[in-house]
């Protein structure tokens, strides 16, 4: 399958699967140094917080209902009200601000610098660059959460192993992802918007991210599924 960029080039990435373990990934993107362009765009929502046009204020609203749902998923998940947690591609920090006001202490990690410094300005917020990952001490958090970030990541297999030694005893990975084996991606095919590429650079099922999971040693909890389909796995 071939897909279009519709946000920033209009160029075409093909989307190639590993005949052995099903595993979908986009072919030919651009190297790490050079993919950032594709972010550039005010039409990238998550690394701004533009209210023009409607869909815009619709992420918006279902953003606002959504922290709530999150914030009670880490906690339910963690078995506590109050703790550790790691905010892996915070974004604008809105998260990370709605944990901070629920009493847990916060780290936020965010590649983009315009979407750290937003969420600066708007919450207070320190929030460290990509490379800060390594500079935290191992078990350092009760939940590491990664939502609508793992599709993103150059170095997935790297970073997986790394958060897996930041959790501490019995600590939880709280993963959001596209479900590549959905209703939506099949009846949308190359239009389905969650392919987004090349800024998706995997595209996971229920089966390829428990593979994922198992590869590096965490102990598969369970799956809901949705049309963002979300995994809890112990490490």
């Amino acid at each position: 399958m071939t897909c279009t960029d519709f946000y920033a080039s209009g160029e075409r990435f093909q989307l190639c699967s590993c005949g052995e373990c099903g595993f979908t990934f986009t072919q030919g993107v651009p190297v790490e140094a050079e993919i950032g362009r594709y972010y550039e765009t005010p039409d990238y929502i998550s690394h701004t917080d533009t209210r023009k046009g409607m869909m815009n204020t619709v992420y918006h609203y279902v953003r606002s209902y959504m922290l709530g749902r999150k914030a009670r998923l880490v906690m339910k998940e963690a078995h506590r009200r109050k703790g550790r947690l790691l905010d892996v591609g915070t974004g604008t920090g809105y998260f990370a601000d709605a944990m901070l006001r629920r009493g847990w202490k916060v780290e936020a990690v965010e590649k983009s610098p315009q979407a750290r410094a937003f969420a600066l300005e708007r919450f207070g917020l320190e929030v460290k660059p990509e490379a800060a990952l390594k500079e935290f001490a191992p078990g350092s958090f009760d939940a590491i959460t990664l939502w609508h970030v793992m599709e993103h990541l150059e170095r997935l297999n790297e970073t997986w192993e790394l958060l897996r030694e930041l959790l501490a005893e019995r600590g939880v990975l709280i993963v959001a992802v596209p479900n590549a084996s959905s209703y939506d991606a099949a009846r949308y095919g190359e239009y389905w918007a969650a392919y987004d590429v090349p800024r998706h650079l995997w595209h996971f099922t229920p089966a390829t991210i428990q593979q994922l999971a198992s590869r590096h040693g965490s102990s598969w909890q369970r799956a809901i599924l949705c049309r963002s389909t979300r995994f809890m796995c112990r490490c």
